[in-house]
């Protein structure tokens, strides 16, 4: 019973709080969200702080989180904040290889020169940075995982189909 009356107390208290925030005169709406983001808010802030010249963003919230997407050049980008403003992780998705850095292009390509490079993510955790570039030649396509320098084939597919034996 006490249990219920506290889960009915936190409720109300969640109910009336996203109330008064769609009500509130200091948030708004930033391109393409559904719901208001507050410009003011942590996240917001860092965001701004860390992409000064990014202006085409999209926001949304979820379960407290901030979820940003845009695109730089070629380049989409999703970022996740925390409910209090800090980096969870940032996603990047690169189409083709004229993007990627310098770095994990050439260490694909020193192992799999002959292998044409079609997209590849980068997905930065804390300090960990962690690519996965998707690559293919007439017979097959490949994952291939790029961290710390260390180069991983963590997928392989054959479009060649063998005849049963």
């Amino acid at each position: 019973m006490k249990t219920l009356l506290m889960w009915l107390a936190v409720s109300s208290l969640l109910i009336s709080s996203a109330t008064f925030a769609q009500t509130s005169k200091r948030e708004y709406k930033i391109a393409g969200t559904e719901s208001p983001v507050d410009p003011e808010s942590k996240a917001v802030k860092n965001f701004k702080r860390s992409h000064p010249d990014v202006t085409n963003e999209s926001w949304s919230t979820d379960n407290g989180y901030y979820f940003v997407k845009f695109k730089k050049g070629d380049v989409k980008n999703k970022i996740v904040y925390t409910p209090n403003g800090k980096l969870d992780y940032a996603l990047k998705m690169y189409n083709g290889e004229n993007n990627l850095p310098r770095s994990v292009r050439t260490a694909v390509k020193s192992t799999y020169y002959d292998y044409r490079i079609l997209d590849a993510q980068e997905l930065q955790v804390r300090n960990n940075t962690v690519y996965l570039v998707k690559i293919t030649d007439s017979n097959t396509w490949k994952t291939i995982r790029v961290s710390d320098g260390d180069v991983e084939e963590i997928e392989n597919y054959s479009t060649v189909i063998s005849p049963c034996r």
